[in-house]
């Protein structure tokens, strides 16, 4: 895959992203209006609101995995320069990288856009957006599968490490 591909791959992912927030944001906006009493929604309208929002939601999660899937592709085929390029990280805040850093991880990391989104603190970039509910959900995982995963080492008496086993424990 080109330099010039990933970019437009990127480009019609991110359209999709920035369409999907912005119809989840208004329905949101509008539902919390509802709640507030500004505006007067019945059933058959709240409904559609809930619809909405579940039905962006699904793009997003689906744009996230789409991503994450892709940040492979596009790690083998562009350098840390051009992924930064890419995702419009502010030359500046390059340094603060890892510069072994891949694509997904540059989304995840908060830094796409960097300088475009400098101003607010609190406002991401619409990848990040897309990705961040994998994040939370890979971070809320119950501690059992999690520590299945989790490799343990012992030392030995002959100063090496050895895989240990871990121990079986019952969660309630």
């Amino acid at each position: 895959m080109t330099f010039a591909e990933c970019g437009s791959l990127l480009l019609r992912l991110k359209r999709a992203i920035r369409y999907a927030l912005a119809s989840r944001d208004s329905w949101v906006k509008r539902s919390r209006g509802a709640r507030r009493g500004l505006v007067r929604l019945n059933g058959a309208e709240h409904a559609e609101a809930r619809q909405r929002i579940r039905e962006a939601n699904a793009v997003l999660r689906k744009g996230g995995q789409h991503l994450v899937r892709i940040g492979d592709v596009i790690d083998r085929s562009t350098s840390f320069v051009q992924q930064c390029d890419l995702l419009g990280v502010n030359p500046a805040d390059r340094d603060e990288l890892p510069p072994d850093a891949g694509f997904a991880a540059i989304i995840g990391l908060g830094f796409e856009g960097s300088a475009q989104y400098r101003i607010h603190d609190s406002e991401r970039g619409p990848l990040f957006c897309a990705v961040w509910p994998l994040i939370v959900a890979a971070m809320c995982e119950p501690r059992g599968e999690l520590a299945g995963r989790t490799k343990r080492y012992r030392l030995q008496p002959t100063g090496s490490m050895a895989e240990v086993e871990p121990a079986a424990r019952v969660f309630h």
